[in-house]
């Protein structure tokens, strides 16, 4: 069974749904559970923000939302930042 995490970050529109860019975060459920928690924002089950992350399990092909946060483009930004350092830092410094 093939199973990998990916943080998916998008902007609401009035057309819908634009997706902004994708962060592949490996195949590591405590890993990925462990960055999503560091983000800032607000964790929210409604579509209240304009910006959002979401943090999607991809499993045999087919992907599952688990978690997602609302945040406004400050946060956004500082968000990837983290999603970037962690995950260099987890494979420069984790063996895998």
């Amino acid at each position: 069974m093939e199973r990998a995490f990916y943080i998916i970050s998008n902007l609401t529109t009035p057309d819908g749904i634009q997706k902004l860019g994708t962060f592949n975060i490996g195949c590591d459920a405590v890993f990925a559970y462990s960055l999503f928690s560091k983000l800032k924002g607000e964790y929210s089950a409604d579509d209240a923000g304009l910006l959002h992350m979401d943090l999607v399990e991809l499993q045999d092909s087919l992907p599952k939302n688990l978690k997602i946060i609302h945040c406004n483009l400050r946060e956004l930004a500082e968000n990837c930042a983290t999603i970037t350092k962690e995950v260099f830092k987890y494979y420069t410094f984790t063996e895998t």
